[in-house]
């Protein structure tokens, strides 16, 4: 469970090397072509009639920042570069623009909302990037809290930098939900209205592979959305079941692979797989295309021991390697701190002596756990950006859950 965050640090550094703009747009979200614009307090255009495109683009231009010009369509979601969307919950339509300023590459968007017969500019933003390749609106918190979702593609190694834009109040405020090569919508108050928004996100590690998240957002915080992981992990499960067909030395696949099947509680299936690890890693047959220490399928052994109740198993083996210093460094993730590890180690023996009914044992690693969270943070291990403190967020929710009940 939280595990699966650590990695990420490790691509975050790369993210911020990698800025190599391509024409990809992976996130194809569409919206209506901008109709019936009220251009003057005197002229307005009815369902079905034609728009004047040329007042149309008058009153775009005037609004145009200095340098920037209409994007062009294949680089916007929907192939639309001016929209008509409600984006502050009003029930009228905002105009979207969507522009670029060659100068400095950069691609962002304007919105023009008609008050008292006038148009005015409410708000505009840019960023550097290669395409606007996601423009949603959803709800957050409730579906009162609607709020507009923007992609801003960089590259399709780099990802793509994602912002919620919350239209509400004399402010507009902007919130980053992150840089990710992938990105789902899983769930909005409008599809369940007991759960806040929760999207899913993948970073590419290599090749095809990628580490993936379940992230729900409440509109103040992130945290892991354990509620919709089935699912999605399940589906994940079966993507790497392909990926092993072709890549059985790939020891990063069968990590990923495993730590889905625990995630979408398949825990035996979890354990089955283990034993083809272990049995690969023992007899050597053929080196590994990428290699992932031991001590990392133990832990994820040791968690699918706690899914399956088997708690004193679980504590042997994370007894065995809480010296963590002492362990493999022929690792994919060698270049990270070890001590990430030792987050994952107290937090598993924290579960199991809590299911044992030890609460002194089970405290005390909970706090171990979060000592050791909290030393990372302050050291300057973890990479600070907007994915990374996401991230840190997403971490810290379970210890803290455990910590406070």
């Amino acid at each position: 469970m939280i595990n699966d965050c650590k990695r990420l640090f490790r691509a975050l550094a790369m993210f911020s090397l990698i800025f190599i703009f391509s024409g990809c747009n992976f996130y194809d979200v569409p919206s209506s072509l901008i109709r019936s614009p009220k251009l003057s307090k005197n002229e307005e255009f009815e369902e079905g009639d034609s728009v004047d495109i040329d007042k149309l683009r008058i009153l775009v231009q005037r609004f145009m920042p200095k340098g920037g010009k209409l994007l062009e369509e294949s680089k916007t979601s929907g192939k639309k570069n001016i929209l008509s969307i409600d984006v502050d919950g009003d029930s009228t339509n905002e105009i979207i623009v969507l522009f670029k300023d060659d100068s400095n590459f950069k691609k962002g968007f304007f919105v023009l909302k008609e008050k008292d017969g006038e148009w005015i500019k409410i708000y505009e933003r840019a960023v550097e990037g290669n395409s606007i390749s996601t423009l949603k609106t959803l709800t957050v918190k409730n579906k009162e809290d609607k709020r507009f979702l923007v992609g801003y593609l960089i590259s399709g190694n780099a990802g793509t930098d994602f912002y919620l834009y919350d239209f509400k109040g004399d402010n507009v405020k902007e919130v980053s939900i992150g840089r990710w090569n992938r990105m789902d919508i899983i769930n909005t108050p409008d599809k369940d209205e007991d759960k806040h928004f929760v999207f899913g996100a993948q970073v590419n590690e290599s090749n095809r592979d990628y580490s993936s998240y379940v992230i729900g957002f409440d509109g103040e915080k992130f945290y892991g959305a354990e509620d919709f992981y089935y699912d999605y992990y399940t589906k994940n499960a079966e993507y790497y079941k392909g990926e092993l067909i072709q890549e059985m030395n790939n020891e990063l696949i069968w990590y990923y692979y495993v730590e889905s099947q625990i995630k979408s509680k398949q825990y035996t299936k979890a354990l089955e797989s283990l034993n083809e690890v272990f049995k690969h890693k023992e007899d050597k047959k053929g080196e590994p295309t990428i290699q992932v220490g031991y001590y990392k399928f133990l832990i994820l052994k040791a968690r699918a021991l706690n899914g399956l109740g088997e708690y004193n198993q679980a504590i042997d083996i994370l007894n065995k390697i809480k010296d963590i210093g002492a362990l493999n460094d022929n690792d994919y993730f060698h270049d990270e701190p070890k001590e990430y590890s030792t987050i994952d180690i107290y937090y598993e023996l924290g579960i199991s002596y809590k299911a044992l009914g030890d609460k002194a044992k089970s405290e005390t690693y909970f706090k171990n756990a979060i000592e050791q969270f909290e030393k990372l943070s302050l050291d300057g291990s973890f990479s600070e950006n907007p994915t990374s403190n996401i991230l840190k967020q997403v971490i810290y929710y379970p210890l803290s859950k455990e910590i406070n009940k």
